[in-house]
């Protein structure tokens, strides 16, 4: 029988043999391999594979979790594994995979959710339709549209036939289903029922009479009628006027400060009518606030008798427009600035062929700033007002060229509603329609743009819940089966990010205004790791805190400015020519001087950098986690500074060297969270090494180290994001990033005792070998400490070549050690 420390190396063999490391077939190839080690019961080798495949796909596919639940499962971590699953059910509930998983699991609760679920396919799974049949559901019905007719599939239990009774707004009809067929499974009966939509209905909602409870309607449970082409909005010419759709359901506190900005906005606006939608709200209070701006004149309210979703409301509020008027969707936890309203228009009217107009927001998906592309925090009142003022003062009437809209705030050219219509409602909810709208109104001939100058807060989407991320797969279908082009032109869009220039103009002009801040000035290399620590020791205060980190490069230096605090974290970069003075460039972007300068690694800045921004202030600090850097000569320039921050206890040897007689203060260390040791597996073979990032030596003492153990019924995990060809050389295996909070947990799930960190300058000040350290861990790391048994500490100045073999040897001897305390 093959002990279990040496089945994990030979797990790790085999996880290699055959993968392919083409860049196209290699996710591929892992669920492929991952599949066939799960059939041949080899847990450890499937975990790797699975694994692996989670992190290099970005989380955002339900397979890998999937896989990785199984395999997790085979090594008998069910805990584990129901956590894996329930990640694959969030990111897509309706994957077959993850629908027959679910239906077997062991919580009742998940199996009859799953049941409900998989009763929308096209063909109920035998064991959903026992689980609903044992829940005492009689009846399953589907329902669904399909060109102007209605479409209903049932399985029932009892009687032969049902009413099942249709609701639109006030008009009802009651439909008797006749079986036509033996059911499956526990259900008695089936049938498949067409009819057409009834005519005038914008909606329908469907119940089964007499057994309302007992029955389950797969989702939609509110239909929108299909129409082929969205509602006629035509209105022709009129004096200027623009109409305010904002519909609402739910946050009452977010609905109510949105519609106080909105009233706000309007000044130096044409003539403004606001209709709001009131979509079903479940809170009373939203109900009550629209209802008492209605009755004073306020708004003109419209109640839907359902939830129908934007697009469905969005239409009900376009269908009072008049002639000559805009429109303005807005949603109800957005947050129009001053003067709002005239501005969006003026930049429409900058072009005739401009159809839409968004402005940059903090959540405003392809116009998010300043962290682009993503959802960043709503600053408050106060700062909001202060960022579009920023953005109004920079960018004025600027426009840029999009793809598409988006519809949290989008203003529109009534012509082009002349010439389009309404919003489609073949997106069921929510999600897409407002870039199919975008996508037919260039077909049309207008364009889509970003108002760079107008700063709307928005606070997000909180609808839908659980049901997101499928609406969002089957609309993103939907737009694409009808876009082909468009996630590719999305893509390029990203890549090239034109609203780039302007968001850089806002935040230069933010980092202009700024008290005289806190810079901190580290090499452009220093890993996060090894920074945030630092950076979370500075004291509070009311300065801004900047982080300047700066690289040589052929040309000059190449510079980013960061915020590490405040509402607005800005991300500028801005290359200096060579010859060009640095500290000029910095002064023009910081007018009111410096606060404080703390030099990280001063040593290793570029030359003549950090003397000359010491001369921009007299409150310098020090901080040193670069242990090379110590040993770097004295700089003469550098002044004294009252203490030195040191990133660990092992760089005092050095320091007290480098600054004789200097105050040595060691930065408090974080501590990783404990893990009991898993017991359903041990690995002792495998050595994983801890890399800082992408530097060259620490890749290449990675390599020469898996090369020199190489045939020695051992292994070498990489814990780290690396290229495809690193895996050429055995006995490596890369794992993909792993969070450092994460890493002492994912060591003790695969029984690695071991770990090398191979930073030659960030070794001693790395966290992560002192946390692993004190849990247990063996590790082998640059630095001058002499720790004791069973840990390593290599000197230095160690050549490679010898550093390798000093690894080996300390490693071999662990693995001999813990063999012989086996037996």
């Amino acid at each position: 029988m093959t002990p279990p420390e040496r089945h994990a190396v030979r797990s790790l063999a085999a996880a290699r043999a055959g993968l392919s490391l083409d860049r196209d077939s290699h996710v591929p190839g892992l669920v492929t391999a991952c599949r066939q080690a799960m059939v041949a019961g080899d847990g450890f080798q499937a975990f790797l594979l699975s694994d692996r495949l989670c992190r290099i796909t970005g989380g955002r596919e339900a397979l890998p979790f999937l896989l990785r639940a199984g395999a997790l499962a085979l090594l008998g971590a069910a805990e584990a594994a129901k956590s894996d699953l329930e990640v694959a059910a969030e990111l897509n509930p309706d994957h077959p995979l993850v629908l027959e998983a679910l239906l077997t699991s062991t919580d009742p609760a998940i199996r009859l959710e799953a049941a409900k679920r998989a009763a929308g396919l096209p063909e109920t799974p035998e064991i959903a339709c026992r689980l609903l049949a044992e829940a005492g559901l009689s009846h399953i019905v589907r329902l669904s549209t399909q060109q102007d007719r209605l479409h209903i599939e049932a399985i029932w239990r009892g009687e032969s036939s049902f009413t099942l009774t249709l609701a639109g707004g006030s008009e009802r009809a009651d439909e008797t289903i006749l079986a036509t067929a033996r059911g499956p499974g526990a259900y008695d009966y089936a049938a498949t029922f067409e009819r057409p939509w009834p005519a005038g209905w914008p909606s329908l909602v469907a119940t089964v009479k007499g057994a309302p409870a007992r029955a389950v309607l797969v989702a939609p449970v509110v239909l929108l009628a299909e129409q082929q082409a969205p509602p006629e909005n035509r209105r022709g010419p009129g004096p200027p006027g623009l109409l305010v759709v904002v519909p609402v359901y739910g946050d009452a506190e977010a609905t109510r400060e949105s519609l106080d900005a909105l009233f706000a906005a309007r000044e130096g606006a044409p003539p403004t009518r606001i209709v709001v939608i009131d979509d079903a709200s479940p809170e009373p209070a939203i109900s009550a606030h629209v209802a008492a701006l209605a009755e004073a004149g306020m708004i003109t309210l419209i109640r839907n008798e359902a939830n129908l979703g934007f697009a469905a409301s969005v239409n009900a509020g376009l269908a009072l427009r008049q002639a000559g008027e805009d429109a303005l969707l807005l949603n109800a936890d957005a947050f129009l600035p001053a003067r709002a309203l005239a501005r969006l228009r003026a930049v429409m009217e900058t072009d005739a062929s401009i159809g839409t107009v968004t402005p940059f927001s903090n959540n405003g998906e392809d116009t998010s700033i300043p962290v682009r592309l993503q959802a960043n925090d709503l600053p408050g009142v106060t700062q909001r007002a202060f960022i579009d003022r920023l953005a109004e003062e920079t960018n004025r009437l600027d426009a840029v060229e999009m793809p598409n809209g988006v519809g949290f705030c989008l203003y529109i050219r009534g012509a082009l509603l002349d010439a389009i219509g309404g919003f489609s409602v073949r997106f069921e909810r929510g999600y897409y329609e407002d870039v199919d709208f975008c996508l037919r109104a260039r077909q049309a001939g207008f364009r889509n743009v970003c108002a760079t100058g107008i700063y709307v807060g928005h606070a997000g989407s909180r609808s839908f819940g659980a049901a997101k991320r499928p609406l969002v797969r089957r609309n993103l279908a939907r737009l694409t089966a009808r876009y082909p082009q468009y996630r590719a032109e999305s893509r390029l869009f990203m890549r090239d990010d034109p609203l780039r220039p302007a968001l850089a103009r806002i935040e230069e002009a933010f980092v202009r205004s700024l008290a005289p801040p806190r810079l901190v000035v580290a090499p452009g290399d220093l890993p996060e790791a090894i920074l945030d620590p630092i950076l979370d020791h500075l004291p509070p205060g009311p300065l801004e805190t900047l982080l300047l980190a700066a690289d040589e490069t052929e040309d000059g230096l190449a510079c980013r400015l960061r915020g590490v605090t405040g509402p607005f974290p800005v991300d500028l970069a801005f290359p200096v020519a060579a010859g060009a003075d640095p500290v000029a460039m910095l002064r023009a972007r910081l007018p009111q001087g410096l606060g404080e300068l703390l030099l990280i690694d001063p040593g290793h800045l570029p030359a003549g950098f950090g003397q000359a921004l010491c001369r921009m202030t007299p409150r310098i600090a020090l901080a040193v986690a670069d242990q090379e850097a110590l040993r770097l000569p004295p700089l003469p320039w550098l002044p004294a500074a009252p203490a030195i921050l040191l990133a660990a206890p092992a760089l005092g040897a050095f320091a007290r060297e480098a600054f004789p007689g200097a105050a040595l203060q060691v930065l408090k260390r974080r501590e990783l969270p404990r893990e009991p040791r898993a017991p359903w597996n041990r690995a002792e073979r495998l050595l994983a090494v801890l890399p800082q990032g992408r530097d060259p030596q620490e890749l290449a003492l990675a390599r020469a180290l898996a090369q020199h153990l190489s045939g020695r019924d051992v292994g070498v995990i990489l814990v780290a994001d690396g290229e495809l060809e690193d895996m050429t050389v055995a006995p490596i295996w890369i794992t993909g990033a792993i969070p450092r909070p994460q890493l002492a947990h994912w060591l003790r799930r695969l029984g690695i005792a071991a770990c090398l960190l191979p930073s030659r300058r960030y070794a001693a000040a790395d966290p992560v070998g002192d946390a692993l350290a004190a849990q247990g861990f063996a590790v082998a790391r640059w630095q001058r400490a002499f720790a004791p048994a069973p840990h390593l500490d290599l000197p230095p100045d160690m050549p490679d070549a010898e550093a390798v073999g000093m690894v080996a040897a300390w490693f071999e001897s662990l693995v001999a050690a813990r063999v012989t305390a086996a037996r």
